[in-house]
Parts: C-alpha cells; sequence; structure tokens
C-alpha cells in the first residue's frame, strides 16, 4: 500500500460560548486500513493527541484565547499520511465587574475589593505599581456571579493599579477588566484641621524636645 488515506476535512463545532470547540474530521484508506489519527496544535514539534480512527473527534482545551490553528494527520497501517488543517478562535469571556474598592488606604490596612463575574468560575486579581507586578491572587466566584478579595499583608506607601481576569469552570479565560488605581498613604497619628500628624513627625518632635530640655538643664 503506497497510497495515502482520502482527502478530508476538519471542521470545527462548538456548542457553547463557555466552553471548548471540538475537532470533528474522518476519511477512510481503502487499502491498509486507517491506523490512528494525529493531533498537532499551535507547533508541529509536539503531537497534541493520537485519535483511534472508530472515534474521528477530539474536544480541544487548555488553550489562551485568539486565534489558533490545529492539523490533523491521517495514518493507515502501512505509514502513509494525509493531512488536513483548520484554523478557529476561542473567543474571550465577558470581563468581570469591579464594583467596591477604595480609593486609598494606610500601610496598616488590608487592601479590599468586590465585584461580579462569570458564576462557578474563579477571579484572577492582579496588583502593580509602576508597571511592576506586585501580587496576583485567586478567588473563587459563587453560582451568583460575586467574588470578593482581601490582600493578605500590607502594601508599602505609593499608588497602585489593579485588575480582574476571570475565568470559567472549564478553564477558559476573560477579557482584563479596567484598571482603577488606589493610594496607599503612611499612617497616620492624628489630625488637626488640615494637618496630619503622623509617627515619623511625632518621633522626630519628642527627640528635640529631649534635647532641648537637656540643653536648658
Amino acid at each position: 500500500d503506497t497510497t495515502p488515506p482520502d482527502p478530508f476535512e476538519v471542521r470545527v463545532r462548538r456548542a457553547d460560548p463557555g466552553d471548548w470547540p471540538e475537532l470533528e474530521f474522518g476519511t477512510k484508506d481503502e487499502g491498509s486500513g486507517l491506523e490512528k489519527y494525529e493531533l498537532y496544535t499551535g507547533s508541529l514539534e509536539f503531537k497534541t493527541a493520537e485519535v483511534p480512527p472508530d472515534q474521528p473527534t477530539y474536544k480541544l482545551g487548555g488553550l489562551e484565547t485568539g486565534e489558533h490553528a490545529s492539523l490533523v494527520k491521517a495514518v493507515d497501517k502501512a505509514g502513509n499520511e494525509r493531512v488536513a488543517m483548520v484554523t478557529y478562535l476561542i473567543d474571550p469571556l465577558a470581563a468581570p465587574v469591579i464594583k467596591d474598592y477604595p480609593s486609598e488606604i494606610r500601610s496598616s490596612d488590608r487592601f479590599y475589593a468586590n465585584g461580579t463575574a462569570i458564576p462557578d468560575g474563579r477571579a484572577i486579581i492582579h496588583i502593580e505599581q509602576d508597571g511592576r507586578l506586585v501580587a496576583t491572587s485567586s478567588v473563587p466566584v459563587d453560582s451568583g456571579g460575586n467574588w470578593s478579595y482581601i490582600h493578605g499583608q500590607s502594601l508599602k506607601d505609593g499608588r497602585y493599579s489593579f485588575w480582574v481576569q476571570a475565568v470559567n469552570a472549564k478553564g477558559i479565560a476573560s477579557l482584563p477588566s479596567e484598571k482603577p488605581s488606589f493610594l496607599v498613604s503612611p499612617p497616620v497619628f492624628a489630625v488637626f484641621g488640615g494637618w496630619v500628624v503622623e509617627y515619623f513627625t511625632v518621633l522626630v518632635s519628642l527627640i528635640f524636645l529631649i534635647v532641648l530640655i537637656v540643653l536648658m538643664i
């Protein structure tokens, strides 16, 4: 048998917008008969899967959103091959919505935020400062689509921004949310009118008074 399997096409079927697409394909070989199908997605160097000839379908998964290409290779029992290729899109889900967050906190406080996202998935919170990622955390989203987050430790003084991306139960990611900012200020000891007295100011003042008393004595 020196004849490859018959030409075929690869079709993409997606039953649910929030689910991974499924590849459908199939051909026949009149000579030695089909041995297997080999699938390659994104790269021809690494085989994604191997499918028996009587089950010519494969459900994709674990891909990033965006455009992808998959190649299906039909191999007969004599080693002859026939290939077909298809391109498709993994559409991102709707972006999460941020409802509540503080515009300013003290360095002794914990940053918090809440909002809505894809139900029964996870919300991934990213915090950055000056374009540098500071922290990434993941919290569950309940069946009503609500999520809430409290940062596990204090943040240093400065201005930060954060955004949220959701992942549904099947691992498909959403678009990123808006990117609001918040300010972390040093702890305040007291406020007198428009003057803010910080711990450092009080400490310096006490040291000055002690030195002054010593000099007077």
